[in-house]
Order: structure tokens, then C-alpha cells, then sequence
């Protein structure tokens, strides 16, 4: 197990961040722009002192050790302390000569004029999943790029996994280059993930809760919504849709996940570092059994089902 960074003596950057998870403060480490994620104060009550913040950092780090496993680009992400608590580093994904343009700021790009959606082709914070879909054929930006089309539908699938439910129109999105080309950014913004507004005592007191697993597993809304609004079951989509570039995110996802690989990150994890809680026993297991559960009751079950025709080919 490794030592987590001390960034306490780290100087503070021209750089600042938007976030909604707690705070976010910009560091330059070792010649690179880095964003400290900090965890906000948990708001339940009956928590130690020492355990009363939320679990973000380590959310952020270990969805973006799930992104690389699985072979996408992704932020690099490293766990430290600051202030005395638990901090995720977040690489900056924009290096010099280049600035992030999020998929807020493209679709309002959109003229109004088009018919094919719900809501107003230019509301850049509009989730509506059938006028996002729509976008990702309409932007300018990306009429060359088919990889943007996989990559939405690779996070859809894999933040249904991990339980992410704040990948909006802000965190994610292209890179533009002083040659004027474009390119896919790294993913980021990882943090709203794997219980990640709980504290390490709380997920401690339901780890061996059945219910609670289940509940934790099945209950994953995605930031986007149907066309009345309503908001979208993530699983339940995956499962019933008819959308293959949805599907195709869903065979890659079955494809390359290890179980195995992922659990050798979080034992990676120290308890503690500098006296300072990181990681449970408790929580390393029931993140575990959440991620089970979705992965052999639901999201292997779907893969099956939209490939059942080929299954029965094979016998």
C-alpha cells in the first residue's frame, strides 16, 4: 500500500474549478495544473469526528482508475492530504495551448431553427436524452468525430455502474487546440459516484445491509430524462433500449471490465495516512457487493438479452 501526497505545502495556482461536490482548490504540482477535490461535510447525523466528511475524493479516484482499466482516456488522478483530510488530485486535462470546451457551451452553438427537438436545440443545459442524442449529430464539431457518439455512450453505461449521478452538460466535452483542430477530452469530473455523499461511518453501519445494497445498486437515476421530464432510469435503459450505440457501449463495458483488476485498486488504498482516515474494510466491501450486484443482476443480464439471438446461434 502507498502513502497518500501531502499537498500542504503545495502552492495554490491562477487556475480555479467548478464543482458542486465540495471544494475544489488549484494546485501547480510538479510543472502541472492540478485541482484539489476536496469532500464536502456529510449531512447525516451520528458520524466520529474525524469521519463526518463525505467520501468524494475517493470516488473521484476510483472512477477514474475504472475509466483507465476499461481503455478510455481519463484524467489522471492522485489521492493526498490537505488541510487534514482526504484530497483527490485531479490533473488538469487542459494543457498549455489548449482550453476545455464543455458540451454546454457546443450545443448552444445549435440554431433553433432545427425541428428534431423537444426542448430548444441551443439550451446548453438541457437533458433531455433524446435532444442530447440529437446534438451529438448536429454539432458542427463533431460531424468527423464518431468517437464522441461512443464515448457518450460509454459513460452512460459505465456511470450507471458506479452510480454517477451528476455527469452533465458541464463535465465533459472536446479540447481545442491552437492549431484550431478539436479532439475528445479526458474524462473527468468523477466524484458523484460510488456513495460518494456518504461518510466512511455511515457506509460502515449498512456494509452488511442486504437491503441497503440492493438498494444502493438498483436505485441509480441518470441526470438525463424523457421527453415529459421524468427522470431516467439508468439501468432500466440499458436494459430495455433498442439504441445499439447504447448497446455496443454495453458489450465494451462487458468486454473489458475485470473485477479482479479494479479490486487490486481499492486494496491499493491505505487505511489511513498521517493518522488520517482514507478507506474502511467496511466500505472497500460494501462498494464490492453494490458493484456485484449490478454487474450479475442487471447489466449482464441486458447484454444477454439484447444478444440473445446470437447466443442461441452458438448451440
Amino acid at each position: 500500500m502507498a502513502w497518500l501526497v501531502d499537498f500542504e505545502s503545495v502552492p495554490q495556482s491562477d487556475r480555479f474549478y467548478y464543482g458542486t461536490v465540495g471544494r475544489k482548490v488549484g494546485i501547480q504540482w510538479h510543472t502541472n495544473y492540478w485541482a484539489l477535490q476536496y469532500p464536502a461535510l456529510a449531512s447525516h447525523k451520528g458520524t466520529k469526528p474525524d469521519q463526518h466528511y463525505t467520501t468524494a475524493p475517493l470516488s473521484e479516484f476510483l472512477s477514474s482508475h475504472l475509466y483507465r482499466q476499461l481503455g478510455i482516456a481519463v484524467q489522471d488522478t492522485v489521492l493526498g492530504l490537505r488541510d487534514g483530510r482526504v484530497v483527490c488530485a485531479c490533473k488538469d486535462v487542459a494543457t498549455t495551448g489548449e482550453h476545455l470546451i464543455e458540451f454546454k457551451k457546443l450545443r448552444n452553438t445549435l440554431s433553433d431553427t432545427l425541428e428534431v427537438f423537444v426542448e430548444r436545440p441551443s439550451y446548453g443545459s438541457g437533458v433531455v436524452l433524446t435532444d442530447v442524442i440529437a446534438a451529438l449529430h448536429h454539432i458542427p464539431q463533431f460531424m468527423d468525430m464518431p468517437e464522441v457518439r461512443h464515448r457518450f455512450w460509454d459513460m452512460f453505461v459505465i456511470d450507471a455502474f458506479t452510480h454517477n449521478t451528476k455527469r452533465n452538460n458541464m463535465n465533459w466535452g472536446l479540447l481545442a487546440h491552437s492549431n484550431g483542430t478539436f479532439s475528445l477530452a479526458p474524462v473527468y469530473g468523477n466524484a458523484c459516484s460510488f456513495s460518494y455523499q456518504q461518510s466512511l461511518d455511515a457506509i460502515d453501519q449498512i456494509a452488511n445491509d442486504d437491503q441497503a445494497i440492493k438498494q444502493e445498486a438498483l436505485d441509480v437515476k441518470s441526470v438525463y430524462t424523457t421527453d415529459a421530464g421524468a427522470p431516467i432510469q439508468a439501468l432500466q435503459y440499458i436494459t430495455g433500449t433498442d439504441n445499439t450505440d447504447c448497446i455496443a457501449a454495453l458489450d465494451r463495458f462487458i468486454e473489458r471490465y475485470d473485477s479482479d483488476t479494479f479490486q487490486q485498486v481499492m486494496q491499493s488504498i491505505p487505511t489511513t495516512s498521517l493518522g488520517v482516515p482514507v478507506i474502511t474494510d467496511a466500505y472497500r466491501r460494501f462498494q464490492t457487493a453494490v458493484l456485484e450486484y449490478r454487474l450479475n443482476r442487471v447489466l449482464v443480464p441486458a447484454w444477454k438479452q439484447h444478444h440473445s439471438a446470437d447466443l442461441i446461434d452458438t448451440y
